[in-house]
């Protein structure tokens, strides 16, 4: 027991080693690094803000800033720029080329985006070529009607409700 314990620090080092490999620089992979690489590089490494602004190349698309008229538009651009994005990496062999399951989108309030997201990326069948597989995460589960009805029915004791209300309860889909 005691010599497999002694090869544990090993184990661990060998798994660090690997895992440190997700975060090379672009420095040490001998290229230009990109906005979103310094952005990263410097949360990552807790550095101070750069006193001079950082040059972006022209053709760097890293970070993009969109200002729309309406939340569906910018769900709109948001899906085509994805789109852009997959399209101009055709040529790249698959196991560097972006995938749809590499990309993240935050918004600020998932309440007001999630209908527009769901129309938007929802709209097009699988064998579509504008399709796009998403999912919406950070949904507070209130908003589902099942656990709206459950909610209702565990404070039944408290509460005085409605023939009306009662009979809704019956209708939320299981």
């Amino acid at each position: 027991m005691a010599g497999s314990n002694a090869l544990l620090p090993f184990t661990a080092m060998s798994a660090m080693i690997y895992f440190l490999g997700y975060f090379d620089t672009a420095k040490e992979a001998q290229r230009v690094p990109s906005q979103l690489e310094h952005l990263q590089s410097a949360l990552l490494n807790l550095e101070p803000t750069p006193k001079e602004p950082l040059e972006a190349s022209p053709h760097d698309h890293s970070i993009a800033m969109v200002q729309t008229h309406s939340a569906q538009r910018e769900v709109e651009v948001l899906h085509d720029q994805i789109l852009a994005w997959l399209d101009s990496e055709a040529e790249i062999d698959d196991a560097k080329r972006l995938k749809p399951s590499d990309i993240m989108v935050m918004v600020p309030d998932m309440e007001t985006f999630a209908p527009h997201i769901h129309a938007v990326f929802g709209r097009f069948a699988n064998q579509d070529p504008r399709h796009l597989p998403y999912s919406v995460a950070d949904t507070t589960p209130r908003t589902e009607p099942i656990v709206q009805a459950l909610d209702m029915l565990l404070q039944l004791p408290q509460l005085r409700i409605t023939r009306v209300e009662w009979q809704s309860l019956f209708e939320v889909d299981a």
